[in-house]
């Protein structure tokens, strides 16, 4: 995935880099959620976590993220 930024590549990613897998994220999710004596229930939704570096978006930018067989979505920063 690349994370643009007013139509400049800023961070490239992958989800792969998550754990190696997204799977292994959910489970260390589950593992740290019942340490702290809760669990994760059907329809909970669970963020696997960053595939690239947070960008701290200011007042007029477009902040676009393209995913590999999925599709771009962007957001207008305004004040």
């Amino acid at each position: 995935m690349v994370l643009s930024v007013s139509g400049r590549p800023k961070e490239i990613g992958s989800s792969a880099a998550i754990l190696g897998h997204p799977l292994r994220s959910l489970v260390a999710a589950a593992r740290m959620s019942a340490e702290w004596g809760e669990a994760l229930e059907p329809g909970h939704i669970v963020m696997a976590g960053g595939a690239t570096a947070a960008h701290p978006a200011s007042v007029g930018e477009t902040v676009s993220l393209e995913v590999q067989n999925l599709g771009c979505v962007s957001i207008n920063v305004e004040a």
